[in-house]
């Protein structure tokens, strides 16, 4: 239902926008509303009336006689909606957060190709295109080198690779972090409207700034070809430490998506704190340069993602506790975050 949802929701738009009618298709899985109050039986207040479904049929009634491709969207669209406003409101099985993960999951290819179209769309009509986030990774690297490197006294040769690699991690790491927590809002039209599983917007996210640094990366490639920095067998283990960290960012995302959405404040102090977290993190310096506090710095979560990721990168293997963290983060994490979408997955559509 996916593309017959999308195409006919288009092609609605476009049919009543000089009429400035909007059809809004309610989820399946919103509980049963009192249209006369305005107002849920759960006490849940709507942020608009859903119009009666007489309505809706009229409309999409008249498009019929006018276009016969839609006939078909419109007929699978109006069976599928006319259980809403007849049923009583059934309760969501205890494992509707799993199910829509695994829908989701089928999905992967739309969710991959939406967020290359985000990435496209943003540099459209620009001569470097995407290639601007590697451009802009380059020019700090060169400047964040050449002054931290006199700083900390340390020859350019080695601390500008592992500058690099910390930073374009960094990056994947924030950016998925920075807009998580805003994640079900900014899509809250798209949930308003359309019948698609949540977790299809966190696999977007999550795409969109892997996007983001397989393009840093070349910036990196460059940097180790220039610096002749090893390669050896180690550095194979950047696969298994890159799948470890965009397992763990997909239930971050999935997480603080749901209490961004619940809790609005919630992206204003993640945006407030990542500064901070960002000179308290490996990202600039080394553990090993700062011997002193070498213990205090790994009690720092986001330490051992960007290592995990870095020491491969630099052509050695992390420590062993390293990979102990980001497995009990990714078992503990995952448990949490599916048990509260399992629990709260339907109320998602009435916090944004």
């Amino acid at each position: 239902m996916l593309e017959s949802e999308l195409a006919l929701y288009a092609a609605l738009q476009r049919r009543l926008g000089e009429q400035r009618i909007d059809i809004v298709v309610h989820r399946r899985d919103a509980p049963l509303c009192d249209i006369d109050r305005e107002t849920c039986l759960s006490g849940v207040p709507l942020r608009a009336t859903p119009p009666p479904f007489n309505t809706v049929q009229q409309v999409v009634g008249k498009l019929l006689s006018a276009n016969r491709a839609i006939k078909q969207y419109a007929d699978k669209l109006l069976e599928s909606q006319k259980p809403i406003f007849m049923t009583t409101g059934k309760k969501e099985s205890r494992y509707a957060g799993i199910t829509d993960i695994a829908q989701s999951l089928k999905r992967w290819r739309v969710a991959l190709y939406l967020a290359w179209s985000d990435t496209r769309a943003r540099y459209r009509r620009s001569v470097l295109g995407p290639f601007w986030l590697t451009l802009g990774t380059a020019i700090g690297v060169a400047g964040l080198g050449w002054i931290w490197s006199e700083l900390l006294k340390i020859d350019r040769a080695k601390f500008i690779p592992s500058l690099t690699a910390g930073l374009i991690v960094w990056q994947f790491l924030a950016g998925c972090i920075t807009e998580s927590t805003g994640l079900f809002v900014k899509q809250s039209i798209i949930i308003r409207n359309l019948q698609l599983p949540y977790f299809l917007h966190v696999l977007q996210l999550v795409f969109r700034h892997f996007v983001n640094f397989a393009h840093n990366l070349v910036v990196y490639i460059a940097v180790a070809v220039i610096l002749a920095v090893p390669v050896t067998w180690d550095t194979l283990l950047v696969i298994p430490g890159v799948f470890m960290v965009a397992m763990n960012l997909l239930w971050i995302t999935l997480l603080f998506g749901m209490l961004g959405a619940r809790f609005r404040d919630l992206e204003y102090a993640v945006a407030a704190l990542l500064p901070l977290l960002f000179f308290i993190s490996p990202v600039i310096y080394r553990p090993g340069y700062l011997s002193f506090s070498a213990r205090l710095i790994w009690l720092n979560p986001l330490s051992h993602f960007i290592e995990i990721i870095r020491d491969p990168m630099l052509g050695f293997s992390p420590p062993w506790f390293v990979y102990a963290a980001m497995g009990t983060m990714l078992v503990l994490g995952w448990g949490m975050t599916l048990s509260l979408f399992n629990q709260r997955r339907n109320r998602i559509a009435f916090w944004v």
